[in-house]
């Protein structure tokens, strides 16, 4: 997505779910500055951002930060969610050496198995947890150390 047309449709989308850039800022964990400077066309996201910031404005993301059920939300797409992962860490080998690189990796698939085990144990087998909750869960698992 071009990103003045980006800005121009968070901003849209921010403003239909009655949220302020500082609600959204908090969603995404960057400042408000940066939310207003992306809105206005004035920033170019960083690639984790866009991403997060595109699924926002397709409503995959809530107003609340969560992701949305394909009830909710278009469809889950288990090909496009590793396709969106692995452009991520496509960009993130570019500035890491090659064993902060397979630690990362390593972290990423071992925080998806550990949700895997947690859905079989929960009743809900078999669905796989998008990119964006493995990075909730993530961050969740960091805090605990």
């Amino acid at each position: 997505m071009e990103e003045n047309r980006l800005g121009q449709a968070v901003r849209a989308q921010r403003k239909k779910l009655g949220l302020t850039q500082g609600a959204l800022a908090k969603m995404f964990h960057i400042s408000t500055d940066y939310v207003s400077k992306i809105e206005k066309g004035g920033r170019v996201p960083s690639d984790r951002t866009r991403i997060d910031l595109e699924d926002f404005v397709a409503g995959k993301i809530g107003k609340d930060g969560v992701v949305l059920s394909s009830s909710e939300a278009s469809p889950y797409n288990e090909a496009d969610e590793y396709k969106r992962l692995e452009s991520i860490l496509e960009q993130e080998k570019k500035r890491l050496s090659d064993a902060e690189y397979y630690r990362v990796v390593g972290a990423i698939f071992g925080v998806i198995e550990d949700m895997r085990k947690e859905r079989e144990d929960t009743g809900q087998e078999g669905k796989v947890p998008s990119v964006r909750e493995a990075k909730v869960a993530g961050k969740a698992k960091e805090g605990k150390k």
